[in-house]
């Protein structure tokens, strides 16, 4: 978990995601904490490429069926998919200082295979900004 700090204000940032787990602004707590251990119910999840569902887990691309992760269930059926690619994923520290950190993900590989063949039809590049100051934390992508 990496720790930005500027003056009173604090930001707690995960590697995994680049989820923002925890914000206080001018010692102000600005997000609701997960509960439940759900990155998406409480904080700042990045949802990327895609945010809500995809049901069935799949989607049609210039004629190619692709199969996206079996993450989400109602009624516990796990048969759609929810909330992009990239909220579990490992992104590297390409900058880093005492209030903004970016970190950066590339969609090469997953368990061991080439990701385009899998789930998406091209490699991408995710980079994620965040930058914060007393009163506000800005965040790019």
């Amino acid at each position: 978990m990496e720790e930005l700090r500027y003056s009173s204000s604090l930001c707690r940032v995960s590697r995994r995601g680049a989820f923002v787990s925890s914000l206080s602004l001018n010692g102000l707590n600005i997000l609701k904490p997960a509960s439940d251990g759900y990155v998406t119910h409480g904080g700042m999840a990045v949802l990327i490429p895609y945010a809500d569902t995809v049901k069935q887990a799949s989607y049609v691309w210039e004629g190619r069926r692709y199969m996206l992760p079996r993450n989400a269930a109602y009624e516990g059926d796990m048969v759609d998919s929810i909330h992009g690619l990239v909220k579990s994923s490992p992104f590297s520290v390409v900058y880093r200082d005492t209030n903004s950190i970016l970190l950066h993900y590339i969609n090469y590989w997953i368990n061991g295979q080439y990701l385009p063949l899998l789930f998406y039809p091209s490699v991408s590049s995710f980079p994620t900004k965040n930058v914060m100051d007393t009163m506000t934390l800005e965040v790019t992508e």
